[in-house]
């Protein structure tokens, strides 16, 4: 998913509207969408990544969690609860820790994040585990896979073929002299990976 919290959402948001307004302002200066778009982008990411996403633990772990604590303190939460990158990735509410002493609470929650990172640590390993267990024609599958989207993503970024043709499609359908590269390239990539996915299933 996205988002993991209704604050880490606000916060994305903010920084989506803050990369938006950069995209508009940089264009005026630049007259270059593409250069615009990726500093405007990098920006809004670091601007998350920084600050957003720790104000966002902060706020969620005193409103839910019921917790006393500085944004030092809530920077350590970062990982379980405003992940940076949270689409595919799980998240940890800390529930449990509700109901606890309000000076255990914070001792308490780093002990379940540090155990839970050992799960998921071992959940990675098995994970490459699996890929060392698998069939040559699956690993060769899975690479080049991954070469492909990789592709697709540097190529509408940087209008090779054929990811040109999909731009230049989408400005002529939308009658407009911009495009959004990672709506393209999400919209290449996706259907890369179900075939992929796809022919693996039917090869193992």
């Amino acid at each position: 998913m996205f988002f993991t919290h209704i604050f880490d959402i606000i916060f994305k948001l903010i920084s989506i509207i803050i990369s938006i307004f950069g995209i508009l302002i940089l264009i005026e200066f630049y007259n270059d969408a593409l250069a615009a778009f990726i500093i405007s982008f990098v920006f809004s990411i670091l601007l998350y990544g920084l600050i957003f996403r720790t104000i966002a633990s902060l706020l969620y772990a005193r409103f839910y969690l019921k917790m006393e604590l500085n944004y030092l303190q809530a920077k350590k939460l970062n990982i379980a609860l405003s992940p940076l990158f949270s689409l595919g990735n799980k998240w940890l509410p800390l529930l449990e820790i509700k109901e606890i002493e309000a000076d255990y609470k914070y001792e308490t929650a780093l002990k379940i994040i540090e155990n839970w990172k050992l799960e998921q640590k071992k959940e990675q390993q098995q994970i490459k585990q699996n890929f060392n267990d698998a069939s040559i024609k699956t690993k060769i599958l899975t690479i080049i896979m991954y070469g492909l989207v990789l592709y697709v993503f540097t190529a509408v970024f940087m209008h090779w073929y054929p990811m040109n043709l999909l731009n230049d499609f989408y400005m002529d359908l939308f009658n407009t002299n911009e495009y959004y590269p990672m709506l393209n390239g999400m919209i290449t990539a996706l259907p890369i990976i179900l075939i992929f996915k796809m022919i693996d299933k039917n090869i193992s």
